[in-house]
């Protein structure tokens, strides 16, 4: 045999060899395997075979992709049986005929599945649709003081007074009039209904009821008589009023995070929002120099990227010259600290494909390392890739010539966490509302950490955040032929940085110090923070993120 035959009879051996292997693996794997539709046909009408396939791609993403499936198995989840109602169900709704309307059929399956659900997750969707109810604060008009009679506290109701709602708001409302209750009546509740609110410079109460079901009415027990009255939860920001960026007076820094979202996948716009993120620490770092205050506005942050939150964060505590390897990686730890993190398979398979994801990426550097840019805040991308990304390809390698369902859980990369002392020292403010979720959340739990430190105190303010923490790394999968979609958390995570009194649990989130609504922030931050600049600056912010 000639040397140069080698060339190609060595390289097709081994190609040959990974082949066998392969169909070896998945022959005797007990694991069913298949192709994930990247889109749905979106059909109106789907035929019964059509619907099979559907209902097949359901039971696969719920037993190979959801990470919380053994769990909600040992709680009496059963797939097979869900699938078989949504099937009985359409087939009974068509009553013979052979066409299937896809809307009707995606009824059933959301109806089935969030009927059946034994989890509580909220990153969890299926169609649109969560299995979870959102624990929400709903205001009332009514003040009430704390009177000392003798020995004994009573409270008694002060004012009856509705937040000054803007009229454009209240065009289209369903908001119920004002019910007039007389100052000096006796407050006969639970205490627990009356939430700490400032009027001036005191401290007053205010009748809210904090519940997951949508009402417009609660009862108050006033001289130990049950009234009815209208309650309100807070307004929303829409996503037209939320924006990146900063406020400032001379002691205070406020800075507005919409999300810590900065790329949809492209490349172009990967490097745009690489580029503005930048400049967003660059300024973090220079503004919060010599700062006493700094405002954290995360309202209506649904989360994003831990490495955006985490150089965040970095910029504004400290100056480049304490980012250290050591300080990296405690801050990159923060939240996901591995006490146990867990991945399901299919994202083992997510990350080997991230090998030819690389090396396109190392060519194409290669070919423009003269004009592309490094970006400072990207050695927090290429620590969390050492951390998670690497050991996960090569359990995504095995579970490729081997299919499983075993879970990935990480090794435990938990630190001693030695920070050094930032350069900030002061008073970091967060102000969170019930659609602050997921990442956004995982800052509370950073704030928390460095809160523990000297010199730095952290006041939550606003009403309690989402609760999505425990199920994250969600990922989108859709139907092939019906156009349904279910959003599902692939990692389980348990850190130990939840562990603070103030964080109540999935779907009930973390709870401010101070709650209040919208069109209280300004006062309450004006009164805790002795800055006569603030209340001008901030002006609007009852509306939206500035």
């Amino acid at each position: 045999m000639k040397k140069r035959h080698l060339f190609w009879i060595i390289p097709s051996g081994i190609v040959g060899l990974g082949l066998i292997v392969f169909l070896l693996g998945h022959f005797i794997s007990p694991v069913k395997t298949m192709t994930l539709p990247k889109r749905s046909k979106d059909k109106k009408i789907i035929t019964e075979k059509e619907m099979k396939k559907d209902l097949a791609y359901l039971k696969y993403y719920f037993e190979n992709l959801y990470v919380a499936y053994d769990y909600m198995k040992e709680q009496g989840f059963d797939i097979d049986a869900i699938c078989d109602e949504i099937y009985q169900k359409t087939m009974k709704d068509i009553n013979g005929r052979k066409e299937i309307e896809s809307q009707n059929f995606l009824n059933y399956m959301t109806a089935a599945v969030t009927r059946n659900f034994k989890n509580v997750d909220c990153h969890f969707g299926i169609n649109g649709r969560s299995p979870q109810d959102y624990r929400t604060l709903y205001f009332s008009d009514i003040y009430i003081r704390a009177k000392k009679i003798g020995e004994e506290t009573k409270y008694f109701v002060e004012k009856t007074q509705r937040d000054p709602i803007p009229q454009d708001m209240l065009k289209n409302s369903t908001y119920l009039p004002v019910v007039e209750i007389p100052s000096g009546e006796e407050y006969t509740g639970p205490l627990s209904n009356l939430y700490e609110y400032f009027e001036g410079k005191e401290i007053i109460y205010r009748y809210c009821v904090f519940t997951d079901r949508n009402i417009k009415q609660a009862n108050i027990s006033l001289n130990g008589q049950n009234v009815t009255i209208p309650v309100i939860p807070s307004i929303s920001i829409s996503a037209s009023q939320q924006f990146q960026g900063f406020k400032e007076t001379k002691d205070t820094l406020y800075v507005s995070m919409s999300d810590f979202v900065f790329n949809d996948g492209s490349d172009d716009y990967e490097e745009l929002g690489k580029r503005e993120f930048q400049k967003l620490c660059d300024a973090a770092r220079e503004k919060s120099q010599g700062k006493k205050h700094i405002i954290l506005d995360l309202r209506n942050n649904g989360g994003g990227s831990p490495i955006f939150r985490n150089a965040l964060f970095a910029n504004i505590l400290y100056n480049k010259s304490e980012m250290t390897e050591e300080t990296i990686k405690i801050i990159n730890s923060i939240g996901m600290d591995n006490e146990e993190l867990i991945f399901s398979p299919p994202i083992g398979v997510v990350y080997r494909h991230r090998i030819f994801y690389d090396i396109k990426k190392y060519f194409k550097n290669w070919k423009y390392r003269k004009t592309s840019e490094k970006y400072d805040f990207e050695i927090y991308r290429d620590y969390e890739d050492k951390i998670y990304s690497k050991p996960t390809r090569i359990f995504g390698l095995t579970s490729f010539f081997v299919p499983q369902r075993k879970y990935y859980v990480n090794p435990n990369y938990t630190t001693d966490r030695n920070l050094p002392k930032p350069d900030f020292q002061g008073d970091i403010y967060v102000l969170t509302n019930r659609y602050s979720a997921s990442c956004s959340e995982y800052s509370l739990a950073m704030a928390y950490i460095f809160d523990k430190m000297d010199g730095i105190t952290v006041h939550h303010i606003g009403e309690n955040t989402c609760g999505a923490v425990s199920f994250v790394n969600p990922c989108s999968v859709v139907f092939p032929y019906s156009g349904g979609w279910m959003y599902i958390p692939t990692a389980w995570n348990k850190s130990q940085d939840f562990n603070h009194p103030n964080y109540k649990g999935e779907s009930y989130g973390w709870y401010p110090e101070y709650w209040t609504s919208s069109f209280n922030l300004i006062n309450t931050l004006s009164n805790l923070i002795d800055d006569s600049e603030l209340a001008e600056t901030l002006k609007g912010l009852e509306r939206h993120h500035l």
